[in-house]
């Protein structure tokens, strides 16, 4: 039997909850008598949107240790007054209050919060008092109410850990002795990601690399970020190398990673070595990075770029910058990703034209990005989000 929302409010600093009561135990809200009594054992009362303390002393009869059943009466008469939709009362159950204005009801009104017991979700009868104040102690379980409704939302469970999964690139012969064929190409490490609904989820985050980081330093309008870039950089270079952080000064990595916690470090780097070294250089050197960051900041999450392509004129123009010489590099990033605190982000999607290289349109000189276009690449950032 469902009761309708008392007058009674109280302000508590818990969340609301809701609880089960038995008829035996009197605790019901209203005039007693206008509810329906079968006299059967089983019946219980179901007090919606109850919120109550759960501390000890107000539960706790000082001289018999027990429950205290005048508290859990205050208790139950503790209705959150700002819950206005409760469940309707059965038909057959005898009402005082007045039908609900359907005009006055917000058609568009926000999906609004409640805290429930676990019990109540899953509508187990509590048959005494003790039975009541247990639920009301237990770790609550959320619920939506829309429009009258309650829908249980599942308990957050711990993600999977993300997969790393390659795609075949088709037969080619590399045009200069720096890369090699690898078969294959890697994409962005597959995991439930979550969504960024504004900047402010950059605050946190480091970002690290090359004159590309550079862009996305004055034109990515992430104004609480901390960057690290150097133009013309390689992945060698900088663990120990002087890096800017802002428009003038210079520091090392090692002091930036000691400054302050990052909730997460992105690094861009790759395209100014691709005539140098090897891919397994690179990957070694590329893994010295990723250590010294964990080293420093052990509870960040690590996001390695694969290195942004070129245009199809550039790739075409070149024997060693072009887009298989990343990819072939790019495989050795991928292959350092564990789905857990190290991610591979594959944003070249997010600028590339149709058939795969970057949009000419997107880029001033076929390498690095357009001031408005860096927007693309913070977009693809918000919608690859590792939330811990």
């Amino acid at each position: 039997m469902y009761l309708g929302q008392s007058n009674a409010s109280l302000s508590l600093e818990n969340p609301p909850v809701s609880a089960l009561f038995s008829a035996e135990d009197d605790l019901a809200l209203g005039d007693p008598e206008a509810l329906p009594m079968t006299g059967n054992e089983t019946d219980y009362f179901h007090f919606d949107n109850i919120s109550m303390q759960t501390s000890a002393p107000l539960l706790q009869d000082d001289e018999t240790k027990g429950v205290n059943k005048e508290a859990a009466r205050f208790a139950a008469e503790a209705i959150y007054s700002s819950v206005t939709e409760v469940a309707p009362a059965p038909e057959t159950a005898a009402s005082s209050e007045e039908p609900a204005n359907a005009d006055t009801t917000d058609e568009n009104a926000e999906t609004q919060e409640v805290m429930l017991c676990q019990a109540d979700v899953q509508r187990e009868p509590l048959r005494n008092t003790e039975d009541a104040i247990l639920a009301l102690a237990k770790d609550p379980a959320p619920v939506t109410m829309v429009n009258g409704e309650m829908v249980a939302i599942p308990e957050p469970t711990e993600k999977a850990p993300g997969v790393q999964e390659y795609i075949p690139v088709p037969v080619f012969t590399p045009r200069c002795g720096s890369y090699d064929y690898t078969g294959v190409k890697p994409l962005t490490t597959t995991y439930d990601y979550d969504i960024a609904t504004d900047d402010s989820y950059f605050d946190d985050a480091l970002f690290i690399g090359d004159s590309r980081v550079e862009g996305l330093y004055l034109y990515g309008n992430l104004r609480n970020a901390t960057f690290a870039y150097k133009r013309g950089c390689s992945i060698s270079y900088i663990p120990t190398g002087e890096l800017n952080y802002t428009a003038t000064d210079t520091t090392t990595l090692a002091r930036i990673l000691s400054s302050k916690a990052f909730g997460k470090v992105y690094i861009m780097v790759g395209v100014n070595e691709l005539s140098g070294g090897s891919p397994a250089y690179y990957g070694t050197h590329y893994k010295t990075l990723v250590d010294m960051i964990l080293s420093y900041q052990p509870d960040t999450t690590v996001f390695m770029f694969g290195t942004m392509y070129v245009t199809k004129a550039v790739s075409d123009a070149n024997t060693a910058l072009n887009n298989d010489n990343i990819d072939s590099r790019s495989c050795r990033v991928a292959a350092l990703a564990n789905g857990i605190n190290i991610f591979y982000l594959d944003m070249n999607p997010s600028v590339a034209d149709e058939t795969g290289y970057v949009n000419p349109n997107y880029s001033w000189d076929g390498i690095h990005l357009k001031p408005e276009y860096y927007a693309n690449w913070v977009q693809f950032m918000r919608e690859h989000v590792v939330t811990k």
